[in-house]
């Protein structure tokens, strides 16, 4: 298992775009992604479980990576981060 922890930087935070566009983004991996802020978790694949969590600028974010293409996923998933939350 992998663990990546990124800092929202995004003014309006996660919202429903971002959402959308992160699990479409997870969804490119074979891998469990998992997404915890505040102790609350999502699977990163689906939108609306990452919405329910309401993530806002500054917060904390854990992704989970398990199985198969773990390495290749966090280091795709780094990037994404950076250039879009």
């Amino acid at each position: 298992m992998q663990k990546l922890t990124y800092k929202v930087k995004k003014m309006m935070g996660i919202h429903a775009r971002p959402a959308s566009a992160l699990a479409q983004f997870a969804r490119m991996y074979q891998s469990d992604i998992k997404l915890y802020c505040q102790n609350r978790c999502a699977n990163a694949k689906r939108m609306v479980e990452i919405m329910e969590l309401s993530i806002h600028k500054d917060e904390e974010i854990l992704f989970e990576i398990c199985v198969e293409d773990e390495c290749r996923v966090v280091k795709a998933l780094q990037q994404y981060c950076h250039s879009y939350l």
